[in-house]
């Protein structure tokens, strides 16, 4: 029986032992590796919480910045005419060119460009009248025409003061334009 309890001693040491290298080793691996991995994450974690928080923020941010531009584009929005009255706006352009001293010799509509949202219309227009009376014109259909744009401008240094403008009027597009230029 002495025997016995001698090798169950002997193997109880070595179990205890073997135990205890065990737990030395899951411990070293803890501290040496597991530990240090799970610091990194968390740091990283806390950064990435961070910076989601900021972009919380500036989404929050720029959404209302949209929603006040949105609004201020609703409040200035530009009522389009429609083509259809392409010739009276060659009309109103001629009558601005005279109140500003211009004399039009050509007021061409040029080919229309179509899209789902909008026409553009480019005029052409001709004449003389000089510097003054042509800075003088743009500035009186900047200020009544919101929706026309100076695409060109050209003035030649002669005794009548030719000048060639390129204008675009922007116009409102019809049913059947906008499903034309859908497809």
């Amino acid at each position: 029986m002495n025997d016995r309890r001698r090798t169950a001693w002997r193997w109880w040491r070595v179990d205890a032992v073997a135990l205890g290298v065990c737990a030395v080793m899951t411990l070293a691996v803890y501290v040496a590796g597991v530990r240090p991995l799970m610091l990194t994450q968390q740091a990283a974690l806390i950064e990435a919480s961070k910076h989601v928080a900021q972009m919380e923020v500036a989404a929050r941010t720029q959404r209302s910045r949209l929603t006040e531009m949105r609004e201020q584009l609703d409040a200035s929005r530009i009522h389009l005419e429609p083509t259809t009255q392409l010739n009276h706006r060659l009309a109103q352009l001629n009558e601005l060119a005279t109140e500003a001293g211009l004399t039009v010799e050509q007021l061409q509509p040029k080919a229309m460009v179509t899209s789902a949202d909008v026409q553009v219309i480019p005029i052409d227009m001709h004449g003389s009248g000089g510097y003054p009376a042509s800075m003088t014109f743009l500035r009186l259909v900047h200020a009544r025409f919101a929706d026309m744009g100076v695409a060109g401008f050209d003035l030649t240094a002669t005794g009548d003061g030719r000048f060639r403008m390129s204008l675009t009027w922007y116009t409102a597009p019809t049913a059947d334009d906008a499903l034309a230029a859908g497809s």
